[in-house]
């Protein structure tokens, strides 16, 4: 495991790394508005306020029409979502860019295609395998 690794961070280059913070920052924002955009379309006009007004995703369960039922037409986004938060939390803590499975370092291209991913391509592949190949995603 990365415990007597250093941290991948500090081998970042400053500016990479603070370009890759604002790309998952400005994801993560992006896609909390097609969130909110998506449940104002389909939700009633009773709780435009209320999903407008919505900070996190237990905020938008409990506002949701029909209790969380229209959440799940929201579960890619929300599982990307947290992946995005669990990647700005990496960034922070100098651990962003090794593999939270093997501790070896997340291949550059792969950063920047795919910033929020915790896993080296080889863990991703494993992981693929043992789910039966729906690991993978389009991005």
């Amino acid at each position: 495991m990365p415990g007597d690794r250093p941290p991948v961070s500090a081998e970042i280059p400053e500016a990479e790394l603070d370009r890759l913070r604002r790309d998952l920052v400005a994801r993560r924002e992006a896609l909390w508005e097609e969130i909110r955009a998506d449940l104002l379309q389909n939700a009633r006009a009773e709780f435009h306020d209320r999903i407008r007004a919505a900070a996190t995703l237990d905020d938008i369960h409990d506002v949701a029409p029909g209790g969380g039922s229209l959440l799940g037409i929201f579960e890619a986004r929300k599982a990307r979502l947290e992946e995005i938060t669990a990647a700005l939390h990496r960034i922070e803590a100098g651990t962003f860019g090794r593999c939270t499975d093997c501790g070896r370092r997340i291949e550059a291209d792969d950063l920047r295609d795919r910033p929020w991913e915790p896993r080296c391509a080889g863990c991703r592949a494993k992981a693929a395998e043992a789910e039966g190949g729906e690991g993978e995603d389009a991005g």
